[in-house]
């Protein structure tokens, strides 16, 4: 089935059992793809320029069934400076790599690496691996620059 638009949020679809479109979280942010649903519905998608979708997100309702959006937990990095020296520094290594990065509350997610994880223990940051499920996409700005 070729999706083209969100037909919007599971909330709106009382009544309608659902068939779940598992993605990674780097998959929320992708407007062309094919995939295939956990009962093997096969969805073509090609969405609009700039959306991103979101857990919950109906892309598909017919006969009382509607495809939603669910997403696959990852393992991240999640970091807990305690100063503002700490903050400074991880903004700093994290940038230096070019890391995309999300802020919940007072935790600085990352995707996981085991380098990353050593580097902040040495520098006595607190950072865990963490299973979560992304709400949103790491979002990489691609820009030509120099060092």
């Amino acid at each position: 089935m070729k999706i083209t638009a969100v037909l919007g949020c599971e909330a709106h679809f009382q009544g309608y059992t659902f068939d779940e479109l598992m993605l990674t979280s780097d998959e929320l942010a992708k407007r062309v793809f094919r995939k295939k649903t956990v009962s093997g519905r096969e969805i073509k998608a090609s969405l609009p320029r700039n959306t991103l979708l979101k857990p919950g997100d109906v892309l598909l309702a017919e006969a009382r069934c509607a495809v939603v959006v669910r997403v696959i937990p990852e393992w991240v990095l999640v970091i807990r400076p305690t100063s503002f020296a700490q903050i400074a520094e991880v903004g700093h290594q994290l940038g230096n790599r070019h890391m995309p990065i999300q802020i919940e509350e007072n935790e600085i997610v990352v995707a996981y690496h085991p380098l990353l994880e050593t580097l902040f223990q040495g520098m006595d940051i607190a950072c865990e691996r963490v299973l979560r499920t992304l709400e949103r996409p790491f979002l990489h700005i691609f820009a030509p620059h120099m060092h």
